[in-house]
């Protein structure tokens, strides 16, 4: 807990969480995970931890290229086949895009309702 003044500062769960994480700089070098937002070297490390979700989005989606192109390029549809094991898989990977979709919603909350908590905090100090 951090104390500013009579006030106290909590931070979130999921502010610990993710503070856990290893910070790298661009080469990869481990570094002081302190927070310090004046720092050019943190702030690049922050912005490799936010983009290690977009790298994987990036990876699924040539997956998927990859995948339907190829379903693409098959002649033999010509005959008919059971498409229930398909219909399941498209019915599993639907139920989780949705759930990735309301843990974002959350995320989103959350951050929204810690920036409100600082910009208070920032202007009863000010």
């Amino acid at each position: 807990m951090v104390l500013y003044g009579e006030e106290s500062y909590e931070p979130f769960p999921l502010v610990i969480l993710f503070h856990s994480f290893p910070h790298f700089d661009i080469n990869f070098s481990l570094i002081n995970s302190t927070f310090n937002p004046s720092s050019f070297v943190y702030k690049e490390s922050l912005g490799i931890l936010a983009a290690i979700p977009c790298a994987w989005l990036i990876l699924n989606l040539l997956a998927f290229l990859v995948y339907f192109v190829s379903r693409c390029c098959q002649t033999e549809w010509t005959q008919k086949r059971n498409l229930t094991a398909l219909k399941w898989t498209l019915a599993v990977i639907s139920f989780l895009c949705c759930g990735a979709i309301g843990v974002g919603f959350f995320g989103n909350d959350e951050a929204h309702v810690a920036v409100q908590r600082f910009s208070e905090i920032g202007r009863a100090h000010v």
